[in-house]
Parts: C-alpha cells; structure tokens; sequence
C-alpha cells in the first residue's frame, strides 16, 4: 500500500478514536446505554471532552512515530507517566 495513504488512514484511526472517545465520555460508566440516553447525553454539548483513552492512544501513536517502531522500554515509560500524570484516568 502507498505510504501516503498508510498515513491518512493512520490519522484517520486516530481521528474517529478521538471523536468516539469525546461522544462517549458522558456515558462511559455505565455497562450499557441504549440510543435514546446517548443522544440525550450528547444534546447541546458544544466541547467535547476527552478520556485517559485518548490521551494514551496519542502517546503510544507519538511513541511509534519517534521510535519508527515498537520500543518496549519508551512504551513501559509512556503507560507509566500516563498513570501517574492522569488525575481523571478511568473516568
């Protein structure tokens, strides 16, 4: 596959995580949420929020980018600095 369009469907991944990841924030705690109490938790936002998963998935993405790769000890690092610098992880 062209490298070029590797790239964008990478970014694009990482796009509809993130826009994923901020449309269900409001309702992540719960196990299930049928459809009508996602759009009623979602009406009349106008920032959407984003998660610990977010924030992990744009350092592991960071971390192949630097690396040009898997680099077990940076990834270790990252999923530590993570925890430890997340206050509202698992929210």
């Amino acid at each position: 596959m062209e490298k070029r369009l590797i790239k964008w469907k990478f970014l694009g991944s990482l796009l509809g995580a993130a826009i994923g990841d901020s449309l269900s924030a409001s309702v992540e705690v719960f196990y299930r949420v049928d459809y009508e109490i996602f759009i009623r938790s979602i009406e009349g936002i106008e920032v959407l929020i984003y998660t610990d998963d977010t924030r992990m998935m744009l350092r592991v993405a960071e971390s192949l980018i630097e690396n040009k790769g898997f680099n077990g000890g940076r990834m270790a690092r990252i999923l530590v600095e993570n925890i430890v610098g997340s206050p509202n992880r698992g929210i």
